[in-house]
């Protein structure tokens, strides 16, 4: 990837712990029928190790839209996460006041062989598995559909390992306080 045709931004991964890092990617109202309003896309990134620290320095894609960027950045510790959203400005995270903090349990030593675990995929509905400890973003296997339209995604896990799931919600508002009823009805008939 080519970092001089997008934004960049850095931040300071402390010791044992990985820093991820996405950007928030709004959908074109045309497509909220088919597609979640929102998708979360992870980015690349490189690294740079000065005095035992590790400078990450993130890369956001040029759009071709002169847009603000909103990323979520996700810190995996061992034994908790640390999820803050902000926004890049002037090549800078800038995080918002409140973060999500999540702890999780240990299990001690997990299985080592992964098992599949099926579940029934909303195309509607993007969530993001990440493997804790590695930072990896975990992708399923996708069916093709049944007869009754309906698709079947696997995971291949590894049990008693933890994961997090990311998903964004979405709440539509509209700015202008004169709309007319209908517009709102038109954009909820979208929507469903």
């Amino acid at each position: 990837m080519n970092f001089l045709e997008g934004l960049e931004f850095n931040v300071m991964q402390p010791i044992g712990v990985n820093v991820v890092a996405f950007a928030i990617k709004m959908t074109k109202f045309e497509q909220w029928k088919n597609l979640p309003l929102c998708t979360l896309e992870k980015l690349e990134w490189t690294e740079n190790i000065s005095g035992g620290r590790v400078q990450k320095t993130f890369s956001i894609p040029y759009s071709g839209e002169d847009e603000d960027v909103n990323v979520i950045i996700a810190t995996l510790a061992k034994n908790r996460c640390v999820i803050g959203y902000g926004h890049v400005e002037n090549n800078q995270f800038v995080s918002e006041d409140e973060t999500i903090q999540l702890e999780y349990m240990s299990y001690g030593e997990s299985e080592v062989e992964a098992r599949n675990y099926t579940f029934t995929y909303n195309p509607k509905r993007q969530i993001i598995l990440l493997d804790v400890e590695t930072g990896e973003q975990v992708i399923p296997s996708i069916s093709a559909p049944d007869v009754f339209g309906n698709l079947k995604g696997t995971y291949k896990l590894i049990p008693y390992k933890n994961y997090i799931a990311l998903e964004m919600n979405v709440m539509v508002t509209l700015k202008n306080e004169d709309t007319k009823g209908e517009n709102i009805e038109d954009l909820a008939n979208v929507l469903l």
